[in-house]
């Protein structure tokens, strides 16, 4: 075995050498084209398009500096404009909430519907029956959710 070894590494010695000439990594890397840096692509675009985008990006950002900029030298005027608004929202929506309960309570079924719920025991017979039918709801639920514990024939259908 030993001199198998010996064989194999005389036949390898005899091999050329594919090592590369001394200055070849240097002409490749000298013939490798850089791609500009990406300052200067954003700085120097060469569509027009790409200006139009500029000019955009510089309007929005000076119009929100201004409105900064106003902000800051009129904020009691900001701020009454601001509590003028939630005031009027406020009674916006309350308006509306008194507008639903009257339209409710104006219609035919809210009259028998008042005089049910004035019954306690009637109201807590309902009530207990909504929770029974959600209890039971409930455990079908989990009983539809729960993976079966034995292996199901055909069940990979």
């Amino acid at each position: 075995m030993a001199e198998l070894d010996r064989a194999v590494l005389a036949a390898l010695a005899t091999l050329p050498s594919y090592a590369p000439a001394p200055h070849f990594a240097d002409r490749v890397v000298a013939g490798v084209q850089r791609p500009a840096p990406a300052i200067g692509r954003v700085l120097a675009p060469r569509l027009a398009a790409s200006w139009n985008r500029r000019a955009l990006a510089a309007s929005l950002f000076l119009g929100v500096g201004a409105s900064i900029v106003w902000t800051l030298l009129n904020r009691t005027l900001l701020l009454s404009w601001l509590n003028l608004a939630a005031a009027e929202t406020g009674r916006s929506i309350w308006l509306g909430v008194r507008v639903a309960a009257t339209n409710l309570t104006s219609q035919p079924w809210y009259a028998p519907l008042r005089d049910f719920a004035s019954s306690p025991g009637r109201l807590a017979l309902v009530i207990g029956g909504c929770l029974v039918v959600y209890v039971v709801a409930l455990a079908a639920m989990r009983r539809l959710l729960t993976p079966p514990s034995r292996p199901v024939p055909h069940g990979n259908w």
